[in-house]
């Protein structure tokens, strides 16, 4: 999930980034690290700025293409010279009627909230510019050089070490540690969008944590009232999704035909490209790993997986797209050699009625491009290599799929998490129809859901509450599976940690399996939930 430019409350008039205290808390290093994320004052600045005024300009275009526009005028035209400001009426802006009424009014308030959303981030990443360069004396302009492991070496000289790397990145990730907890029940079912992945993260988060970022007691203490405002929550969120329904899904279609149209109309083979789903990035994410580091792993894994999957493209589709490809591309040739011969043929001359030679041209290369990509070459005997790669860089995988990695089982299971763009796009735009119901129905298992939580958090004398699963500090050769294979990742990146785990790193077997990408019984460590969901 994408980490929020959080706008809490100051509470001092020090003009300290600090809230309360001469240390920073939770909230402060979020927000140090949203600084380092988005490389700077100015970017977090342009880029909030930069997302208000493209949701404007798409509102008012959509307003524009439906209201001004006259489109049985534009049909009619055929081969006389018109204007396009002939075919449209501004005046229509202006409209009256009750549905444009209320979406000028929302997306008013939208934009009343969002400017004050902007100017309130303005002044608290202002504090933390200054903090970078007063304090850690580090140039926003050298960030896109700077690793993260220094930007943590400085904060732990400051403060002792309270905050050396594991401490700092599970205070930022609680959260999202407690997030990885629930995606391994059947929760994970349910996370097919963005927005129904917020709506479960704001529901539930927004109603177990305070405004430090910390786990609320009363969830031990009192877990009833928990219980009833996770419910209401999801009620009420629920209901404005309902009603805004249509609003959500006309804006997501939109919003994807004008950002990624283009795209594919320019590079039609990116119809065929893959990429992680919103499950997968849940599903690889270990603990305690920050944004930019599983990005990072699954941009490499992606490569691997692309390798990998193509081993198993149909010969049937293969040679019937080929096929296809040589009868665009000679009839391509054809047209080609035709504007060769006479260039105004390719606007002058109609193959069909009112369609010319240059209209066949950009058919005919959109198919000849995707269907190269889909027919990409393979590459023989990188198979098993290319897997390999693959689990080694996102998931460890037991050897018995190892022994196996040739087979359509295996690789299905990897295409599920490794889905088609388009697919995401449109599960993205239509599935907004969903959501509601899905959260109605989520209403079932909300005591379960806290009853899991409560079970797998523990109280560390330094962080409060935190996940389990995510704790280092009491790491051993029974710890679960993702927990061992996290501690591996995290001390691959953060090789300097690990006071008090000396003794583990150095006699623990299973620890030296893992990092060495040997295979173990995975069955002594899998976590499976009690929550049931069908």
């Amino acid at each position: 999930m994408e980490y929020l430019l959080f706008q809490e409350e100051e509470q001092n008039d020090n003009g300290s980034i600090f809230v309360a205290a001469d240390k920073p808390n939770d909230n402060d290093l979020i927000k140090i690290y949203n600084f380092f994320i988005y490389k700077g004052y100015y970017n977090i600045v342009s880029i909030q700025f930069i997302n208000l005024l493209t949701t404007i300009f798409l509102y008012f275009l959509f307003i524009f293409l439906v209201l001004c526009i006259d489109y049985p005028g534009l049909i009619e035209i055929k081969t006389q010279e018109e204007n396009f400001i002939n075919y449209i009426n501004f005046g229509n802006i202006l409209n009256t009627n009750f549905f444009y009424l209320v979406c000028m009014i929302l997306m008013f308030l939208y934009t009343i909230m969002r400017i004050h959303g902007l100017i309130v981030d303005i002044l608290k990443y202002k504090k933390i510019k200054d903090f970078y360069k007063n304090t850690l004396e580090i140039d926003s302009k050298l960030l896109s050089s700077t690793p993260w492991s220094k930007i943590i070496e400085k904060i732990h000289i400051l403060y002792g070490n309270e905050y050396n790397s594991y401490n700092i990145n599970a205070r930022i990730l609680r959260k999202e540690n407690i997030m990885c907890d629930l995606y391994r029940t059947k929760i994970r079912d349910y996370l097919f969008s963005n927005l129904m992945e917020w709506n479960i993260y704001y529901c539930i988060f927004g109603t177990i944590m305070d405004e430090n970022n910390q786990v609320k007691r009363k969830l031990f203490d009192n877990k009833e009232i928990i219980i009833k405002d996770v419910r209401m929550n999801i009620i009420i969120i629920s209901i404005l999704t309902f009603i805004f329904m249509p609003f959500l899904v006309l804006y997501m279609i939109f919003y994807c035909i004008i950002k990624y149209g283009a795209k594919f109309y320019n590079h039609p083979s990116k119809i065929a490209s893959r990429q992680w789903s919103i499950k997968a990035k849940w599903y690889f994410r270990y603990y305690n790993e920050l944004k930019h580091f599983m990005d990072n792993r699954l941009d490499i894994g992606s490569i691997y997986a692309k390798e990998y999957c193509s081993q198993f493209n149909s010969k049937v589709i293969e040679t019937i797209t080929k096929f296809l490809i040589f009868i665009a591309s000679s009839f391509f040739i054809i047209l080609l050699f035709l504007s060769l011969l006479n260039e105004h043929l390719l606007f002058n001359l109609n193959i069909t009625y009112d369609k010319p030679i240059i209209w066949y041209m950009g058919i005919l290369g959109s198919i000849i491009a995707l269907g190269q990509n889909i027919n990409n070459e393979r590459t023989p005997g990188v198979n098993y290599e290319s897997f390999i790669k693959l689990t080694n860089k996102i998931k460890y995988i037991p050897s018995k799929l190892l022994e196996s990695s040739n087979s359509i089982k295996v690789r299905n299971s990897i295409l599920k998490l490794y889905e088609y763009q388009i697919v995401t796009l449109l599960k993205e735009c239509f599935t907004v129809i969903l959501v509601p119901f899905y959260l109605i129905y989520l209403l079932n298992y909300v005591d379960s859901m806290l009853e899991y939580i409560e079970e797998n958090l523990e109280e560390d004398n330094t962080l409060g509450y935190i996940s389990s699963k995510s704790n280092f500090n009491n790491i051993n050769d029974n710890s679960d599976l993702k927990t061992l294979i996290s501690f591996k990742e995290h001390r691959h990146n953060f090789p300097d940690w690990g006071n008090n785990i000396e003794d583990f790193m150095v006699n623990s077997q299973i620890y030296e399996q893992i990092k060495n990408n040997q295979s173990i019984d995975e069955n002594n460590f899998i976590f499976e939930s009690h929550i049931s969901i069908n």
